[in-house]
């Protein structure tokens, strides 16, 4: 049987989108061995002219307008209920690994 493959597409204007990428991953390797999973970097696939523009306008953005970016970080991350991402997961038969249960914890053990 084939293995079936993901691809994880990150943008590298900030450390955050990349690190997610490469978290996402470490724990889908040892999880899911059945898949394949490769991290790519969007901007390497442009221009450098390209990737110095976006990157200093996504830093000046975040730093110098902060209310701009919060609304556009807001109103853009909310998953449509049919998404393609939704559609391709329901049609691959992937589920999305869960979190494990912290209600067993402490309040002095978890974690900050």
């Amino acid at each position: 049987m084939k293995r079936k493959r993901i691809l994880v597409l990150s943008v590298s204007a900030g450390a955050g989108h990349v690190r997610a990428a490469q978290a996402l991953c470490a724990a889908a390797q040892p999880g899911f061995p059945q898949l394949e999973v490769t991290h790519l970097d969007v901007m390497d696939l442009v221009s450098q002219a390209f990737r110095k523009v976006y990157a200093d306008s996504y830093i000046k953005l975040v730093e110098k307008m902060p209310l701009a970016w919060a609304y556009l970080y807001q109103s853009t991350d909310r998953p449509a209920s049919r998404s393609a991402i939704r559609r391709t997961r329901a049609s691959a038969s992937i589920r999305a690994p869960t979190a494990p249960s912290t209600s067993g914890w402490s309040t002095s053990s978890r974690p900050a």
